[in-house]
């Protein structure tokens, strides 16, 4: 099991549970906030975002996004420090998040808005579920 499908079985509990979730991946996410201020409805879309108890990132880092992108992402993990739940998944260790947030200052301002009250979980030493499952495939087909 990867770090989607621990998200993925997160969410489920979770609004079993009568939280309220959002689960996006990050680059859609990114994506959503760029147009909104494209379209001056970003504070709109903070709001909304704020109703969550728990919005789920998936795949941080997987997709290059420009400075104005990376600076939104930073202000909605401002706005929900100490105050909501985010859960982020990535592949980058936090030393690597310049990668994300392109500036060094906004880059250590994330790191420690995610570090102050965070769980992190590392999954290292297990086969990717994707690789397995095309393995099982190939092999299905070779008989």
């Amino acid at each position: 099991m990867g770090k989607t499908h621990l998200a993925s079985a997160l969410t489920q509990s979770l609004c079993e549970a009568g939280f309220k979730c959002l689960f996006k991946t990050s680059h859609g996410l990114i994506n959503e906030l760029t147009l909104a201020k494209r379209d001056l409805s970003l504070t709109s879309l903070l709001k909304r975002l704020d109703r969550f108890d728990v919005i789920i990132c998936d795949e941080l880092g997987y997709v290059p996004h420009d400075p104005d992108g990376a600076d939104l992402f930073f202000q909605l993990i401002a706005q929900r420090a100490e105050r909501r739940s985010l859960v982020i998944t990535t592949n980058l260790t936090f030393s690597e998040w310049e990668k994300v947030f392109i500036n060094p200052r906004t880059t250590a301002a994330a790191v420690d808005r995610i570090i102050l009250n965070c769980e992190t979980f590392n999954i290292c030493g297990v086969e990717s579920w994707r690789e397995a499952q095309a393995k099982k495939k190939l092999k299905t087909k070779e008989i």
